[in-house]
C-alpha cells in the first residue's frame, strides 16, 4: 500500500502535457492539476473536480491568448486599424518583443518583415497546429477554447505579408 492508494490503483503515463509545472496527474483517465480542486482533499474524493478540461495558467501580468473573447467586433476591430499601416503593424509587433514558441524562440517581427519583403506572386499563412508531443494539448486548448486567437494571428499575418490564402495543419 502506497499511501492511500493501493499499488495497482497506481500507474505509468507518458507526459501529461504541462511538463513544465511538474503539477499533472491523472484520475480515471482525466488529466488534472492542483488548480482543479479548490482543496487537497477532493483529490482522493474527485467528485467535485471543476469542468475545464485543460488548465493553461501563465505568469504574464496581462494574458494575452488566455482570456476568453467576449467582443468579437471589438477584438477583430484592430484589424482596421492597421489594414492599411502595415509598417505600424510591424511596429507594434517588435515593440511587443514576440517571438515563435518553436524555432529558437526567434523574433516574430523580422521574421514577418522577411516574409514581407520576399516577392512572390502566391504567399500562405500556415498554422501549424500539429501535437507533435505526446500529450501536449497547448494547440488542443488554443484550436478548442480560444480559436479567434489562432484566427486573429493568421489574419495579421497574412495582411502584413501579403498572403491571401491560409492554412491551419492538424
Amino acid at each position: 500500500m502506497l499511501g492511500k492508494f493501493r499499488e495497482e490503483e497506481i500507474g505509468t503515463v507518458s507526459c501529461l502535457g504541462h511538463c513544465h509545472s511538474g503539477n499533472q496527474f491523472m484520475i480515471d483517465n482525466k488529466i488534472c492539476s492542483f488548480e482543479d480542486f479548490d482543496n487537497p482533499g477532493q483529490i482522493l474524493d474527485h467528485s467535485n473536480k471543476k469542468k475545464e478540461e485543460f488548465y493553461v495558467g501563465t505568469n504574464a501580468e496581462k494574458p494575452v491568448l488566455i482570456p476568453e473573447i467576449t467582443d468579437l467586433a471589438g477584438y477583430y476591430g484592430i484589424l482596421n486599424d492597421y489594414s492599411d499601416d502595415i509598417p505600424g503593424a510591424l511596429r507594434e509587433i517588435e515593440l511587443s518583443a514576440l517571438r515563435e514558441e518553436e524555432v529558437q524562440r526567434f523574433p516574430l517581427h523580422i521574421k514577418l518583415r522577411t516574409s514581407s519583403n520576399t516577392l512572390s506572386d502566391k504567399k500562405f499563412v500556415i498554422c501549424n497546429a500539429d501535437e507533435g508531443d505526446p500529450g501536449a494539448y497547448s494547440d488542443k486548448w488554443l484550436l478548442e477554447k480560444r480559436p479567434h486567437s489562432i484566427l486573429f494571428g493568421m489574419i495579421i499575418t497574412g495582411l502584413i505579408i501579403g498572403a491571401d490564402t491560409g492554412v491551419i495543419y492538424i
